[in-house]
């Protein structure tokens, strides 16, 4: 029998990755079909490994959820898949705030004015690295639940085997936890940072342009406070998901038992990359100036119209 709570869990996570996944592609059809190119690198890259790590995150989360046929070994793939696809879209946001960081901000500083001279190399340079950590990350996580599996123990000698195998996996996942006890506590206060400069350089800014005219006059300083303000809530987001992991992953920090540990992880996993969705439509001009076209042919009629041919 099923019981409510897994039924609400059930809906609520069908809702929020359906919804997402309908969002996710239209902005994926609207980066292909964008002949003009108005999007300038590394904002492509960027943009196109959040989306593409939010579809596949909305699609793994319900397939997780209804996994009564799936086999063991195929539940900890999936479930693989989720730690690691989550992290990198968390992480693909993290890189996103940095970059809007030196286009908004200006500064003096020589370490500055390198990093924003070569964007472009950071960026690539730090996506590269930062998916080069969270696969291994993934593989330390993963590999002692492969040998903790009944199919792995077929007799004494695989079983001697698998313990000396899993103790040695259980040291090197250990490690890996603690480094990313710190990875993601690093990443929360980059956001922080980062969003919190932005804003005092902006506030700044539109002090120095009281005596002239009007701040919000300014569709520059308009659109750079509605990135500020997406910021600080995706980073709100990004603090709640990396809460709630290292709760999923990290038993000691609070007491639950798996399947709640389970609901909450994923459960946040879904609100971030749907908050994320959200977020991406609202500050990019090219999701915002199609989805209007789009509203505004429906709303009409005229895509409904069929004219006759001669």
């Amino acid at each position: 029998m099923v019981l409510p709570e897994t039924i609400i869990y059930q809906t609520f996570l069908s809702v929020v990755t359906l919804t997402g996944i309908c969002m996710n592609m239209f902005f994926a059809f609207c980066m292909l079909s964008d002949e003009q190119r108005s999007l300038k690198a590394p904002l492509p890259v960027l943009l196109a490994t959040a989306v593409f790590h939010n579809i596949l995150l909305q699609v793994l989360l319900p397939i997780f959820t209804f996994k009564e046929t799936w086999e063991v070994n195929s539940i900890i793939v999936i479930s693989a898949l989720i730690i690691h696809f989550g992290a990198s879209s968390m992480s693909s946001n993290v890189w996103l705030s940095i970059f809007y960081y030196t286009k908004i901000v200006s500064s003096q500083n020589r370490v500055f004015v390198w990093v924003k001279r070569n964007i472009n190399s950071v960026v690539y340079a730090g996506l590269i690295v930062d998916k080069i950590y969270l696969m291994l990350f993934t593989i330390s996580v993963v590999v002692p639940s492969f040998l903790a599996t009944p199919a792995n123990v077929s007799s004494l000698a695989n079983t001697t085997a698998g313990l000396e195998d899993r103790s040695v996996w259980n040291s090197i996942r250990n490690v890996f936890r603690r480094v990313h006890i710190g990875y993601l506590l690093t990443f929360i206060w980059l956001m922080m940072w980062v969003w919190s400069c932005t804003l005092v350089y902006i506030c700044r800014h539109m002090r120095s342009m009281e005596g002239s005219s009007s701040p919000f006059s300014n569709p520059k300083l308009l659109s750079q406070l509605r990135v500020v303000a997406q910021g600080i809530v995706q980073t709100v987001l990004y603090a709640i998901s990396a809460g709630s992991q290292l709760i999923g992953l990290f038993s000691y920090f609070v007491v639950l038992d798996v399947q709640d540990r389970v609901f909450l992880y994923n459960a946040s996993i879904a609100v971030y990359t749907l908050g994320t969705t959200i977020n991406l439509g609202l500050s990019q001009h090219l999701f915002r100036q199609r989805a209007v076209k789009v509203m505004t042919t429906v709303t009409s009629g005229d895509g409904w119209k069929c004219k006759k041919r001669v």
